[in-house]
């Protein structure tokens, strides 16, 4: 949930098919610890990047490191290949509080992004890798806007919500919309009184989230779970000025998926953990 975003520029592209480990940052808010609160991938010098498919570009973040214009950064991929690449960095006040950087879409851009949630990998590929190629793949229709968002729909009960941006960079929610198609998604009790109420840091400062348990599963594609939707009344995330419905995190996935997120042809992919 980043409010501006910066061009990368790519020297070089992973290699394609080879897996690549990620590990969870954890954070508490409000006094709950949520163990699987960021997607982390570790840089050659020890330091991390959060993985984030909300963000249409990538960056650095100072005073992490020197204003300087650009940074070359290295990732060490499993069979030992080095790959440079070379961020922008973004000058904020303070550093994340798990990363040193954000790697956003564009370094996915016409390719295929696999997130094996079961085994804490992710892949960048060209096309569906040999040992996915037989599994059953359920794929729902998608698009990917001019800012890089690979967007579907979401179903709670009889609502249709389109479209809907899958977004790693907020991994603790199911949903979150604008108060208008959140309010009846939800018991009168709740719209009243939503039983709620978080602030997460976003763009540098904390904004104010609220929520509630849906009157009725939340589902994408023939994925359906119950849970906890979300609002907020902050401007920076008001969806329908970027004629968006809502996000979606990690959290309909939690560890029993492997999520394609194929750039390329424009869908979404789900294979069940056997």
């Amino acid at each position: 949930m980043k409010a501006m975003y910066f061009l990368i520029f790519l020297s070089l592209n992973l290699s394609a098919n080879e897996w690549m480990k990620f590990e969870w940052g954890q954070q508490t808010i409000e006094g709950v610890e949520l163990k699987r609160a960021a997607m982390l991938i570790e840089l050659k010098d020890g330091t991390k990047l959060q993985l984030d498919t909300g963000a249409p570009s990538s960056y650095l973040y100072a005073p992490a490191y020197k204003f300087d214009g650009n940074k070359v950064m290295s990732f060490e991929t499993p069979s030992g290949q080095l790959i440079n690449e070379t961020f922008q960095v973004h000058d904020t006040k303070s550093s994340d509080e798990y990363a040193v950087g954000t790697l956003g879409a564009s370094f996915f851009k016409d390719s295929v992004l696999i997130i094996d949630f079961p085994r804490n990998r992710l892949m960048k590929a060209s096309s569906i890798p040999d040992e996915l190629s037989a599994s059953a793949i359920s794929y729902i229709d998608g698009q990917v806007t001019d800012s890089l968002h690979i967007v579907t729909s979401v179903n709670v009960g009889d609502t249709t919500l389109s479209p809907v941006v899958f977004d790693t960079g907020s991994s603790i929610f199911k949903l979150v919309l604008n108060k208008e198609q959140w309010l009846p998604l939800v018991s009168k009790a709740h719209a009243d009184t939503p039983e709620h109420v978080m602030e997460v840091p976003a763009w540098g400062r904390k904004i104010v989230l609220y929520g509630a348990k849906s009157l009725s599963p939340i589902c994408l594609g023939t994925i359906c779970v119950d849970g906890n939707i979300y609002y907020s009344e902050d401007p920076q995330l008001d969806f329908s000025k970027a004629g968006l419905a809502g996000l979606m995190g990690n959290a309909i996935l939690e560890d029993k998926y492997i999520l394609v997120l194929d750039y390329a042809n424009k869908r979404i992919g789900t294979i069940k953990e056997q």
